[in-house]
């Protein structure tokens, strides 16, 4: 498994997707104008970083200690496939879900939207980083779920707004279909599982 970073856009937000795609940045919410927030609940990355995940890093072994950023937030929803390159990664103190169980209300909201020190999260597969994320240096792919394009009667619309986007602006990347769960395992799995229409 190859170790690419995944950046999920939730509720499957394909405006906000657009957005970003237009950008040509990933930023941390600080420096975001708002409607460009990709994950308003996170609980673990602040004001000042960027949640990322690394499904590599997420075992079997793990499922009752720790959740997993993958299945919760980019299997089956538009998501950014990125490369590590020229990005200064951060690997949270992982908390486990026993942990937050047995934490008093005061520890937990101390861990909350922590802007300095050290980052915690009790997802086995987040990484963070504090800089910004050019998505003309980092993008390998834009990941749709086409088993939810399929069934939206704006399905077709979107895959196209989202072509046209990426090819006004300058990013050559292919997208892939993140309903299909090893949609970018590898470099083999993202060339089978591009896109090329709903039906």
């Amino acid at each position: 498994m190859e170790p690419y970073l995944l950046h999920g856009i939730k509720w499957n937000n394909f405006d906000l997707l657009v957005k970003i795609l237009e950008s040509g940045y990933i930023l941390p919410r600080k420096d975001i104008e708002k409607g460009l927030v990709t994950d308003r609940n996170n609980l673990f990355n602040g004001n000042t970083h960027i949640s990322l995940c690394q499904k590599s890093l997420y075992k079997s072994w793990m499922e009752d200690t720790y959740q997993c950023s993958f299945d919760s937030f980019i299997f089956n929803s538009p998501c950014l496939v990125l490369k590590k390159d020229n990005i200064n990664l951060i690997y949270p103190r992982r908390i486990t879900i026993l942990d937050k169980n047995t934490m008093s209300p005061e520890e937990w909201r101390s861990l909350l939207f922590r802007d300095d020190g050290e980052r915690v999260t009790y997802f086995a597969d987040e990484l963070q980083t504090k800089d910004k994320i050019s998505l003309h240096t980092n993008l390998i792919a834009v990941g749709l779920p086409k088993a939810v394009l399929s069934y939206n009667k704006d399905g077709e619309e979107t895959l196209s707004k989202v072509e046209k986007t990426l090819r006004e602006n300058g990013l050559s990347v292919p997208i892939i279909d993140s309903s299909v769960y090893s949609f970018c395992d590898n470099a083999e799995t993202i060339e089978k599982n591009k896109i090329k229409s709903l039906k």
